[in-house]
């Protein structure tokens, strides 16, 4: 309790890294805060807000990456495509980034935590995006920032990249 206390709580970004990280330590409490951050936050009006939400999800991954990758990854792929919701979209798609991000710094090789059909859905994503044209009109600046930071934590992941995949990536953010 002191480490939740009111001033501490105050300040925003410590109370998306390091307080509910601190808190989410506790078994009873770890699911709720995860839920919260992925089913709300990462969803949230406020283009700030998802970030920071983000990289919370980034320091609770470790925590339990089986969820992760059974419930949260899941859920973020889907509504990473989300065609009418840009704060849904921004917020999935940097959510999935930390996410995966996470599991990499964890795992020396992500193939042994995710399935391969996750491995593809992420792989293919950038291009599933640019493809259903979600860059494009209203919210499609603060899209293709987070995309940059998927292909960002795609590559700091080492999730594998067929020759053809990785030219297409490229080629569309040049």
């Amino acid at each position: 309790m002191t480490t939740a206390d009111y001033f501490a709580l105050g300040n925003r970004n410590d109370s998306f890294t390091s307080i509910a990280f601190h808190v989410a330590q506790f078994q009873e409490y770890r699911k709720s805060i995860m839920n919260h951050v992925y089913q709300v936050k990462l969803h949230h009006w406020d283009p700030t807000i998802r970030s920071l939400a983000s990289k919370s999800l980034h320091g609770l991954t470790p925590l339990d990456p089986t969820y992760v990758v059974t419930d949260i990854i899941p859920s973020l792929l889907g509504s990473s495509l989300d065609p009418k919701d840009i704060p849904v979209r921004h917020g999935s798609i940097l959510g999935l980034a930390e996410a995966i991000r996470a599991l990499g710094e964890q795992q020396e090789n992500i193939e042994n935590i995710l399935p391969t059909e996750q491995l593809d859905l992420v792989a293919e994503l950038v291009p599933t995006i640019e493809k259903n044209r979600l860059y494009r009109g209203r919210g499609g600046e603060i899209i293709r920032a987070a995309v940059c930071r998927l292909i960002t934590c795609i590559c700091s992941a080492k999730i594998p990249l067929v020759a053809r995949r990785q030219v297409r990536c490229l080629n569309e953010h040049d």
